[in-house]
């Protein structure tokens, strides 16, 4: 099936994201006026400065003290969004889904099953991916990577003691 997308949305790679997100969110002076140049001359360490701070940072996974939830969450962010990551927590924690961190969603992932928990963010992440498949079929070549991604994920925490 050919792809009616346009050739960027194909291919999304982290300099289309650095370039739309770096703008609005980056604190740092030097990167106050990103243009596709600045962004091609990004180094790997203010790349994943700008990863952390807009992903990890932004939803306080290290403080979370769950290392396998902290993982999906922060993997599902960065794939699909910070807003949508924090539903997706909260849907497995059982929480009202409403993308608010706040104080119900941080005390039900104090006492969760860290483990049991991230394989239901995965599982909840697997039927989201089908979701968007139904409701735009030009999305199915997408699929494939997208539980693959999963897959692996949802393998890293099978191993993890």
């Amino acid at each position: 099936m050919a792809c009616s997308m346009a050739p960027d949305t194909v291919r999304p790679s982290f300099s289309a994201f650095a370039l739309s997100r770096a703008k609005r969110f980056s604190s740092m002076e030097k990167f106050a006026f990103f243009d596709a140049d600045d962004i091609r001359a990004l180094t790997k360490k203010d790349a994943a400065a700008i990863m952390k701070r807009e992903f990890w940072d932004s939803m306080g996974l290290d403080d979370l003290g769950k290392p396998l939830c902290a993982m999906v969450l922060y993997d599902a962010a960065v794939n699909m969004g910070a807003g949508y990551a924090r539903k997706m927590a909260q849907k497995a924690l059982g929480v009202t889904a409403d993308g608010i961190w706040g104080q119900v969603t941080k005390a039900a992932l104090r006492v969760c099953d860290d483990k049991k928990t991230a394989v239901a963010m995965c599982h909840i992440r697997r039927a989201r991916y089908h979701e968007l498949v139904r409701k735009n079929p030009d999305l199915s070549v997408f699929l494939k990577g997208w539980l693959r991604r999963v897959d692996s994920l949802e393998g890293l925490i099978e191993r993890a003691r």
